[in-house]
């Protein structure tokens, strides 16, 4: 009987999320569900089936918003995938062409994770069922995680976005110190099997700085051979042969950048920055809130623990 509150709490969130679900389902194909079942055995293994349940909800709803804001920004979808051990990921049929259209995706996902969250504490507030505490911390936990300043993760892309912006530099030394940080919290919490993500990230960052001196080199010599051809003067007929020159030139310097995936075509504005800039501090201090409002409840801290390891089965 000790899953009674929960189980009651799960076809709340069911509920809610149903118009959500059923589409979603409807279109999926057999990889997806493959995946789907994959990851909702696994997680039954690790923990129990109710947690991996509530762990998959809140992780579709929350790469359900990626796809919301890709719709919103005109951007063809995939869908959704669930990874094992990975979480989630929402596929764009193309690539980003602005880093303020990246940034916008990657906060749409911790935006709709917010929604959950205040949904199980509206549950909580209610009922007073310490279970739907623990449920909003842990969903709060998750949304904050992909936060973290590590690409592929939601806080990684946004921080590419708005340090790119600024800098290459930047950009780099940034992912940098996101990754330090996060090793560093992991092994203090010893939450061991997120260290996966930590080596992907570094994997990625290694490759893009390669990708990007490569691109970089390849993409000044271009810009060399333009400003050779408009640094003299032409006839008018030899001046349209220099106008197909140039024009040849920029449009292999585009390819060459959505090719690579390394520049975005238009950087952020300081508007921008500082827009999105607020927005990420917002949301982790919301999430942060959250867990630690919790942590002053031993009671949603047990019902997290019970529905997690099983105690007393």
């Amino acid at each position: 009987m000790k899953n009674l509150g929960l189980f009651t709490i799960l076809l709340k969130l069911f509920s809610v999320l149903k118009p959500l679900l059923i589409p979603l389902l409807k279109g999926a194909k057999a990889t997806k569900f493959a995946l789907a079942g994959t990851s909702l055995a696994v997680y039954s293994y690790m923990f129990t089936i109710e947690f991996a349940i509530i762990l998959l909800l809140s992780i579709v709803f929350h790469e359900y918003g990626h796809i919301q804001g890709m719709k919103k920004n005109g951007i063809k979808t995939k869908g959704i995938y669930l990874i094992p051990f990975f979480g989630g990921a929402s596929v764009p049929d193309s690539a980003f062409e602005k880093r303020v259209v990246e940034s916008e995706v990657a906060l749409y996902g911790p935006l709709y994770g917010l929604y959950t969250v205040i949904l199980a504490l509206g549950i909580y507030f209610i009922t007073n069922s310490p279970e739907a505490l623990g449920v909003a911390s842990l969903i709060a936990f998750i949304n904050l995680f992909n936060l973290f300043p590590i690409n592929p993760l939601d806080g990684g892309r946004l921080i590419k976005s708005i340090a790119f912006s600024l800098h290459s530099s930047i950009g780099f030394v940034s992912l940098f110190i996101g990754i330090l940080l996060a090793t560093i919290l992991i092994y203090y919490y010893e939450i061991y099997l997120l260290l996966f993500i930590v080596f992907f990230g570094l994997i990625e960052l290694i490759f893009t700085f390669i990708g990007y001196r490569k691109v970089k080199e390849e993409v000044n010599s271009l810009n060399k051979i333009i400003d050779n051809a408009t640094s003299q003067s032409f006839s008018n007929q030899d001046k349209t042969v220099i106008d197909e020159i140039v024009l040849k030139n920029k449009t292999e310097i585009k390819n060459i950048q959505i090719d690579k995936d390394i520049f975005v075509l238009e950087e952020m504005n300081k508007s921008e920055i500082l827009r999105y800039s607020f927005y990420y501090i917002s949301l982790c201090l919301l999430f942060l809130s959250v867990i630690v409002y919790a942590s002053f409840t031993p009671e949603a801290g047990l019902a997290l623990d019970i529905l997690k390891d099983n105690i007393g089965e």
